[in-house]
């Protein structure tokens, strides 16, 4: 299992006035364009910065490219911190650039756990995500895990286990 964290930071994904989907990171703005043969992504050198009118979702970002990963394809992922969870967008051919302007998009309707995703990319979990779980929800997390004598633990407890 593998996972190449390529690129991470802070992301803006809005709508226009005209409602055209705009993911903005790192300077860049890229439109989420539905097409005859399916979606595209196409690179974008407007600036929306007076455009936002509605704001998606914004928070962190992570370009990441698997290989031999029983969660995800071998191929670059970009997921998305909405909430509790994250959004996934997957991109065969990677992003687009000035030079290659779009790109092949397939947009995953599934939103994913944070744990599933921070597993896969080998980051430990935030202890002040797990605090605003209940009992249940982290004995779940555990028994996912296998951890030994969870059904004993405290909340604390099994919140200091899951975390490492």
């Amino acid at each position: 299992m593998s996972a190449e964290i390529k690129n991470e930071g802070k992301f803006e994904l809005f709508k226009t006035n005209e409602d055209n989907e705009i993911l903005s990171y790192d300077g860049n703005n890229y439109a989420f364009i539905e097409g005859k043969k399916g979606d595209i992504i196409v690179y974008s050198d407007t600036d929306y910065s007076d455009k936002k009118e509605n704001m998606i979702a914004q928070g962190k970002f992570y370009y990441v490219d698997f290989e031999d990963d029983e969660n995800f394809n071998a191929m670059p992922h970009f997921f998305m911190e909405h909430n509790d969870h994250f959004r996934e967008i997957l991109l065969p051919n990677g992003f687009p650039t000035a030079e290659d302007k779009q790109k092949k998009l397939v947009r995953v309707d599934e939103e994913l756990p944070k744990e599933k995703v921070f597993k896969s990319l080998g980051i430990s979990r935030n202890k002040e995500v797990l605090k605003k779980k209940n009992k249940d929800e982290l004995y779940d997390m555990a028994k996912e895990e296998d951890i030994d004598g969870r059904s004993e633990m405290t909340k604390e407890e099994l919140i200091n286990e899951l975390v490492g």
